[in-house]
């Protein structure tokens, strides 16, 4: 748990070297109460992660979640629910130093498109997901 007076404000490069590196390659995290394991796109409860931000004051927070491809063979991930879908704004390079040269990772931005009939029930969401890059995972 946070001090009541520190929030968990990490740098993008932080987000990718100390939590989803560890995270990937099953190392241990710098602590474990400030990430959410949640399955953010399953079929079975994805609409859970809502509750976190009822239970807190903070207007964002940080999941885990496990991404599934649309086909066995295919590189499309799914990002649909029972509720709507999450669309794909657009994707941005992670460099670890100022000069660009060294690509740890990615931060995707995706919007929450709730399915017809929903949208004043839902409301508007934004989702930053960031992915390792490939010089980073092992097999």
């Amino acid at each position: 748990d946070l001090l009541p007076c520190f929030r968990f404000r990490p740098t993008h490069v932080e987000i990718i070297e100390h939590y989803l590196y560890n995270k990937v390659h099953g190392l241990p995290l710098s602590s474990n109460d400030v990430l959410i394991e949640c399955d953010l796109y399953g079929e079975k409860d994805s609409w859970s992660w809502r509750k976190y931000f009822k239970d807190s004051d903070e207007t964002s927070l940080y999941f885990f979640t496990k991404l599934t491809k649309v086909s066995t063979n295919g590189s499309r991930i799914q990002r649909s629910t029972p509720y709507g879908t999450w669309k794909l704004n657009n994707d941005k390079p992670i460099y670890r130093d100022k000069a660009k040269k060294n690509q740890i990772g990615s931060m995707r931005s995706l919007t929450y498109m709730p399915h017809k009939g929903l949208k004043s029930a839902i409301g508007r969401w934004v989702m930053h997901e960031f992915r390792l890059a490939g010089s980073l995972l092992r097999n």
